[in-house]
């Protein structure tokens, strides 16, 4: 056997365990390059050669082993086995030309962190739950296929371009595989990546609004987004237009104040409407209350005088009769009050009936009235479904005129849609919570005397992110939002979102 050649010429130790029989020295032989491939190392046969490359004369005298041999420079020590020079030119000597990879920082106290987990120790967890283990350039490694892969996956990996939405056709081929990513089910691909996240794993979510799979049909998503970035512009904006496109761009912008101005008009009067009715039922709820008031109070008045009469012909009874002077409702014997006509209808209403359980008979008759009552209904409605088999021809032909009326409509409805798309995209729609603005309303018009000579004399006018954003919401790619924003309360001090506390001259916490 023979040891492997150290790059610096030192050999390298033995990996022979040891040489107890042949099968073991047969087992650890290691061979040289230069005999397993002969062909390749040795060198050609001399009969191939010309005389040229067999002898040459050297005539070139080696001036350092002359000086060395006549002793006109002194000879070095040899130094003790095993070296081969200084230090410092050894680690000079094995510097590469090429610049280390640097590695992740890591902590100062990552060693002291009782929640680090080593990968060593995240290695052998996914060994254990039979998960890939990573592997270098973001491989996985299977370790019944170690020492297997060799460097045409790992070059295919290298050049897989993560940012491409497919693998590339070169890297597929080379490994033979798919890269599947669940995103409805969230479960992780086999190619995890430890510490870099694939971007492809991280899809932008589609608002519900904007998903063209939730449209029922309709198709206005994808029909807008099929719409040209930038749109056609009116003619009448144009620097020098003709009279009639500038009468149509001030006809159409008129329209679209008329139509702004008629909102506010409908929404003022609706406000007003709405403050009218408030004021009304405020005033017939305080009329309520009072008309509650008054009559409580005219009842207890009546209950008053009542009381007062009864006291005041008792003691002229008394007077007259010479009789003890005593309440009459404390006493026994004495005459009861008649009784008013309120009383007596609360008597009535107060008073309870006796209910006797029917007799045998009277069940029997009453189970026979409602079981014959049933059975007129039932004939009467067999005699409305017969009648109404007569008409069946008629019925079907006016559900099938209705039918297609509606399909008509809705189809005419649907292509009244998609025409207004194509024109104008989704201005004007509600999408989600807010409506798409409309460009018509924010059209910059001049007049006839502003308009320019020249091209050279016109303004630069307008905002291009305005219009870009516009146009990414008239064509279904980005939702529309609010142009309100959420009002902070103010504090006491008037600032907003801040609060002032009065503290106490001895609460210092210091």
């Amino acid at each position: 056997m023979t040891d492997a050649a150290h790059p610096l010429g030192r050999p390298s130790a033995s990996k022979q365990s040891s040489r107890k029989s042949k099968s073991a020295w047969r087992k650890n032989i290691q061979l040289d390059p230069a005999i397993e491939n002969p062909s390749a190392a040795l060198p050609p046969a001399p009969h191939t050669l010309s005389n040229d490359q067999l002898f040459a004369e050297d005539r070139r005298p080696d001036h350092n082993a002359a000086n060395e041999v006549l002793g006109l420079v002194p000879q070095r020590k040899r130094k003790a086995s095993g070296s081969t020079g200084l230090k410092s030119l050894d680690i000079l000597k094995n510097r590469s030309d090429t610049p280390a990879v640097v590695g992740r920082k890591k902590g100062t106290s990552a060693s002291k962190d009782p929640t680090r987990v080593s990968k060593e120790l995240k290695n052998s967890l996914r060994r254990i739950a039979h998960r890939p283990v990573n592997g270098p350039l973001g491989g996985s490694i299977d370790e019944t296929q170690v020492g297997t892969t060799g460097l045409k996956e790992a070059a295919a990996t290298a050049e897989f371009n993560i940012w491409n939405g497919e693998s590339s056709a070169k890297s597929g081929a080379a490994t033979g595989k798919k890269r599947k990513v669940s995103q409805a089910d969230g479960d992780e691909s086999d190619e995890e990546s430890e510490w870099i996240d694939d971007p492809r794993r991280i899809q932008p979510k589609v608002p519900r609004t904007l998903d063209p799979s939730r449209q029922n049909g309709s198709g206005s998503v994808a029909l807008a987004r099929s719409l040209p970035a930038l749109p056609t512009p009116h003619p009448g904006t144009s620097y020098n237009p003709t009279a009639e496109d500038h009468a149509a761009l001030l006809e159409l912008a008129y329209k679209s104040e008329a139509r702004k101005e008629a909102e506010e008009r409908k929404s003022a009067a609706f406000k007003t409407v709405l403050e009218t009715n408030r004021r009304a039922a405020r005033k017939r709820a305080l009329d309520d209350d009072e008309a509650v008031e008054s009559a409580a109070k005219k009842k207890s008045a009546k209950s008053k005088g009542k009381q007062a009469e009864q006291e005041r012909i008792h003691a002229t009874l008394v007077k007259l009769a010479g009789m003890d002077s005593t309440a009459p409702e404390d006493e026994d014997d004495q005459g009861q009050e008649i009784p008013s006509e309120e009383d007596s209808d609360e008597e009535d209403d107060d008073k309870s009936y006796d209910v006797k359980r029917k007799t045998k008979a009277q069940r029997a008759r009453a189970l026979r009235a409602k079981q014959e009552h049933a059975a007129a209904l039932a004939r009467k409605q067999a005699r409305i479904a017969r009648a109404a088999l007569y008409t069946l021809p008629s019925m079907r032909k006016r559900a099938m005129a209705a039918s297609r009326a509606r399909a008509e409509a809705a189809a005419a409805l649907q292509q009244k849609k998609e025409e207004r798309v194509r024109q104008r995209g989704l201005e004007g729609v509600r999408v989600g919570r807010n409506k798409v603005g409309e460009a018509a309303v924010r059209t910059e018009v001049q007049l006839e005397e502003d308009l320019a000579e020249g091209l050279r004399g016109v303004k630069p006018e307008g905002n291009l992110f305005r219009d870009r954003f516009q146009s990414f919401q008239t064509r279904a790619l980005v939702e529309p939002g609010s142009n309100k924003y959420p009002v902070q309360k103010q504090g006491k001090t008037g600032r907003r979102g801040k609060k002032e506390y009065e503290l106490p001259a001895y609460r210092h916490f210091k």
